[in-house]
């Protein structure tokens, strides 16, 4: 399928990209052990995909699933990647803040990241 707006579509992905690879950046250099940070992501992959809004919008599942979506950046990734492909508003930000949000994320995601695996190597 070919999204509707590619260039959003790519920002999207590279934002995604970014922030889960410091993330794991940073969770495995705070264990200092691969072995322990993989199960501990995926653990955890399943429920942020869960309460993204990926397979319904959070909305109908109650004001607290909804809240704590929010916490996640697949929530704001499936609202710009919903209308990037199908022009579908499923969440009440607007595309631009969950741009917006995705690229602060991931800039605090880089900083955390570079901060901890230098304090590591040290």
């Amino acid at each position: 399928m070919v999204p509707i707006a590619p260039f959003t579509t790519v920002v999207t992905l590279l934002a995604c990209v970014a922030i889960f690879t410091c993330i794991g950046a940073w969770v495995g250099a705070l264990l200092k052990r691969t072995l322990a940070a993989v199960p501990l992501l995926f653990g955890l992959a399943m429920p942020l995909y869960v309460d993204s809004g990926a397979l319904e919008p959070t909305r109908f599942d109650g004001e607290t699933i909804w809240w704590i979506a929010h916490a996640s950046p697949v929530y704001y990734a499936v609202g710009v990647l919903e209308w990037a492909y199908h022009r579908l508003v499923v969440t009440p930000e607007s595309t631009a803040v969950n741009l917006f949000i995705l690229a602060i994320l991931a800039a605090w995601c880089a900083a955390l990241a570079i901060t901890r695996v230098s304090r590591s190597q040290a």
